[in-house]
């Protein structure tokens, strides 16, 4: 039974408020600052495991101490944040950053397969935790997805990697507590995610067992299962260390899942039994599986988008072209080789020449519309022309049967004639004549009938032009 409780004060400063989790080593407290009346996690170790005698020699209480000396060495976005550690008496506590989300363990419990984007971006901000990390000369020991937590972030989500609590240093970045080793022939980590060498004991690993660990993590959010699984850890080394390394397609043909094209090439080379012969850095592996999973963008998104649906694409809006003429959209678009450039009447796609093509349909509208009316002017003038310079003569009585001669040419011929003509050929012949007299150059003057009939007139102007 735990010997915490809620309202506990922890180093006179930390309320315990509620429990978050338990472990082999201890538990963790949702935890309020007394005075500043902050939300922490507090970390503390079962006081069982402490045992007699001094605390700073015990191997348990140096590894708890590692991992915040490690996690506050690594000022990353994806690690999470150390605040505080000491003892309360003889009870050793870390205050981390409280965070609000889910393990990526609990979100594979829910969805199985995870859509390749939010895989992609996961692996990505792993990757950059574990790079940093690396370049510190740490290596981290036991990844897996219970220590990678995706940490609510207002819409988006961030993957921070927790437990640096059995990792190894280098390079004595972690000072005296990091210098502590694993004794060779021991085994330490979780065995479904370690790599060969890890498994086997052996005492000189490096940061290429993380990237062992990285690679059995994305095939499990790729696949939905573990590629290295057994009840019993003899058959789970052998596994890890003998057979054949796991072809992703094969292992999930049964279930339909799809795997992503290249996806088996990529989890050969990160999980190869030689280090040497596996990605040399974080960066490179999580860049590849980036390029597999996401090839049209970052692979950088939401992780809230926990559904397997991938994230709708808007299309901004396009440039609207205007067009000349009343009637010129209706003249242009058949025009148009493709009716598929055309989203809805007006607005254009823009792609390739389309600029082009919009300044040739407005030049073209604008030009048919001066056609247009160019015509139509031309017909009222003639129209005009015609009425003015050929009235009907008409009499009143009958309709003429014959054109008469002109004027110009009866004057030329006979101007005695056509100065004074009898009255009985005008009573006697029905076609009208017209009279004419002359000026004193000689020249006739023609002129109407004194009487008319009203008749109909195929020249008549239109109406509606406005003239």
């Amino acid at each position: 039974m735990s010997s915490f409780g809620p309202g506990m004060i922890i180093a006179g400063k930390y309320r315990l408020v509620s429990q978050l989790g338990k472990g082999a080593m201890g538990e963790v407290w949702r935890a309020e600052h007394t005075t500043l009346g902050a939300s922490v996690a507090i970390k503390l170790i079962d006081v069982d495991l402490l045992g007699p005698g001094n605390l700073n020699n015990s191997e348990v209480v140096q590894r708890f101490f590692r991992e915040a000396k490690a996690a506050a060495a690594l000022r990353s976005p994806h690690v999470v944040q150390i605040l505080d550690h000491g003892y309360d008496g003889r009870l050793p506590y870390i205050a981390m950053e409280m965070l609000e989300g889910e393990t990526l363990e609990h979100r594979l419990d829910r969805l199985k397969v995870l859509p390749p984007i939010m895989t992609a971006t996961i692996m990505t901000h792993v990757a950059r935790a574990i790079g940093k990390a690396h370049e510190a000369g740490i290596v981290h020991r036991d990844l897996k997805p219970g220590n990678v937590f995706l940490v609510k972030n207002d819409d988006d989500e961030i993957a921070k990697v927790l437990d640096f609590g059995i990792a190894k240093t280098t390079t004595g970045a972690l000072g005296a507590e990091g210098g502590v080793s694993t004794r060779t022939g021991s085994v330490v980590g979780t065995p479904c995610y370690m790599s060969p060498e890890q498994a086997l004991g052996n005492k000189s690993i490096d940061h290429r067992a993380d990237l062992w660990s990285l690679g059995v993590i994305a095939f499990e959010c790729v696949c939905g299962v573990r590629p290295f699984d057994s009840e019993a850890l003899g058959d789970l080394i052998v596994q890890i260390c003998a057979r054949p390394v796991p072809i992703p397609s094969q292992v999930v043909a049964a279930s339909g899942v799809p795997i992503p094209d290249g996806f088996d090439a990529w989890f050969a080379r990160a999980c190869a039994r030689e280090p040497s012969e596996r990605f040399q850095s974080a960066r490179e592996l999580a860049e590849s599986l980036r390029f597999l999973l996401a090839p049209e963008g970052s692979g950088l998104i939401s992780l809230g988008m926990t559904g397997t649906a991938m994230p709708r694409i808007v299309v901004p809006p396009q440039d609207r072209v205007s067009l000349a003429g009343p009637d010129a959209m209706n003249m242009i678009r058949p025009a148009l080789a493709n009716a598929n450039t055309m989203t809805h009447p007006g607005v254009a796609v823009t792609s390739g020449s389309n600029g082009k093509s919009k300044r040739s349909a407005v030049i073209l509208g604008f030009v048919a519309t001066l056609l247009v009316a160019a015509v139509v002017v031309g017909v009222i003038v003639s129209s005009s022309g015609s009425s003015e310079t050929n009235p009907t003569p008409a009499n009143s009585g009958a309709t003429p049967t014959t054109n008469p001669p002109p004027a110009t040419s009866a004057s030329n011929a006979n101007p005695a004639a056509s100065a004074a003509p009898t009255s009985s050929s005008a009573e006697t012949n029905d076609t009208p004549e017209t009279q004419s007299t002359t000026t004193s150059t000689g020249k006739p003057i023609i002129t109407k009938p004194l009487t008319t009939k009203k008749t109909t007139n195929t020249n008549k102007k239109k109406d509606g032009w406005g003239f």
